[in-house]
């Protein structure tokens, strides 16, 4: 006997509690359409039934982000500063009660595909931080039992503030492209989260951004268009090419993720002059800092005494029993003032490994925590600026592009690009061993009015 047949000779009520207990929404949707019984045992009391079914999918402790999440995204136009206030005061004001919170199937149905990109990218970030060692005294043991249940549900609850941010955030192409200007994403978002909370924000949007680039990358250097432009290279997390391929969301940076070739990468984002964005999550990380005011946080912790904890002086979005992240971010915060809470150079090594998403059991087998943290970072330092090979490359693909060709290009491969009916390749250059000439580049350059 089919599993349908099965459900189709119990009652109405048993059909009901059976699915009560499947575990996501795709099962669910499955369960409904393989017979007229099951759907009319499921229609009586939909909302019932999909509600206990999106619990089931979604832990109580992150539910009520992705809810956030799923609302950010059915914000309609004119996104304007009422309608994105609104949203705040709902949804990020105070933390909802999962226990409240009920869903129509096509609503769970959307839920569930949210939740699908955040599975897959919080156990990538994980893998990530495990990757990335902060010191050579990190050992093995630190990673023993990882992630934790409580560890993995820290990470989602962040990805989902990151969609909430980029759905608030995003440049648009219709006016007002943006309602709040950057300098104002503090007031209006980042002050609804403690310090250790945005940092956590910053962890993944660096996870992220590591996620983007390579493939942006790739692009500079194999692709004819952006070769003749001159498009640069985005190594440096302040990238505007990259924070506009974050601003996309989720759903195009689980694609980006585990797309396996060049040309599925390239699909998923390419135009012929990329969209860059300068205000958005990076620069509001910066900016979400208050102004200098002299006092390190140590100094809170000796004026407050036993009211001191990170807890009691910054008020978390979620509060949770363990202590980890507000520790670890305290730990690596002691001798800094609140202009350097959120989003530091100092602690951007940290930021690689997560620090401020494990628990606090896992923090006490880590040997640099047993110690003040002392950043490799120095202030007067300047950070070296890594540039890619794209102008070497440039006249090479000017000459190419002005003859109409399009498509995917090496030094060593020409064989890829496109040209038009009838149009022959342009003759490969002889001026010297390894050598070009930029003048070709320059020339195409000054026509499309670059220089």
């Amino acid at each position: 006997m089919s599993s349908s047949s099965f459900l189709e000779s119990l009652p109405l009520e048993l059909i009901q509690q059976i699915l009560c207990f499947l575990p996501d929404i795709s099962s669910l949707l499955s369960a409904v359409l393989a017979s007229s019984k099951v759907y009319a045992a499921f229609i009586q009391v939909q909302v019932s039934i999909t509600s206990r079914v999106v619990r089931n999918l979604i832990h109580e402790d992150v539910l009520p982000e992705a809810v956030a999440a799923w609302k950010s995204s059915c914000l309609v136009a004119p996104f304007t500063r009422s309608n994105i206030e609104d949203f705040v005061n709902d949804q990020l004001r105070s933390r909802q009660d999962p226990a409240l919170l009920s869903w129509t199937l096509s609503q769970a149905l959307q839920l569930g595909h949210l939740q699908r990109h955040v599975a897959h990218l919080s156990l990538d970030f994980a893998s990530h931080c495990s990757e990335n060692p902060v010191a050579e005294v990190d050992v093995k043991l630190f990673w023993e039992g990882f992630p934790t249940p409580t560890e993995i549900r820290r990470i989602q609850r962040t990805l989902y503030r990151f969609e909430i941010y980029c759905n608030l955030f995003r440049a648009r192409k219709k006016p007002p492209a943006a309602a709040f200007d950057v300098d104002e994403h503090r007031t209006v978002f980042f002050s609804k989260f403690s310090p250790w909370e945005n940092e956590q924000l910053g962890c993944i949007h660096d996870y992220l951004f590591h996620k983007a680039s390579p493939v942006f990358i790739e692009i500079t250097e194999h692709d004819v268009t952006w070769g003749a432009t001159g498009i640069q290279d985005a190594h440096e997390l302040d990238s505007p090419y990259i924070q506009h391929i974050l601003s996309l969301g989720l759903a195009k940076l689980h694609a980006i993720a585990v797309a396996k070739t060049y040309d599925e990468r390239r699909r998923l984002f390419y135009t012929p002059y990329p969209a860059a964005n300068t205000e958005f999550l990076r620069e509001g990380l910066i900016l979400a800092n208050e102004r200098f005011d002299g006092v390190q946080l140590s100094e809170y912790h000796d004026r407050h005494g036993g009211e001191g904890r990170a807890e009691h002086l910054f008020a978390p979005f979620f509060r949770e029993p363990d202590t980890g992240p507000s520790e670890a971010w305290s730990w690596a915060h002691q001798h800094e003032t609140r202009e350097a809470f959120v989003y530091s150079k100092g602690t951007k090594g940290l930021r690689e490994r997560g620090y401020v998403f494990w628990d606090r059991s896992r923090l006490e087998t880590w040997p640099v925590f047993q110690s003040p943290w002392v950043s490799p970072y120095r202030y007067y330092e300047i950070e070296e600026v890594r540039t890619g090979p794209y102008r070497e490359k440039c006249p090479r693909r000017a000459q190419i592009y002005a003859l109409g060709g399009r498509g995917w290009w090496s030094p060593s491969d020409e064989t890829k690009v496109i040209y038009p009916p009838g149009q022959s390749p342009p003759p490969v250059p002889h001026q010297g061993k390894g050598k070009t000439s930029q003048q070709p580049a320059d020339d195409f350059q000054r026509v499309r009015g670059y220089i």
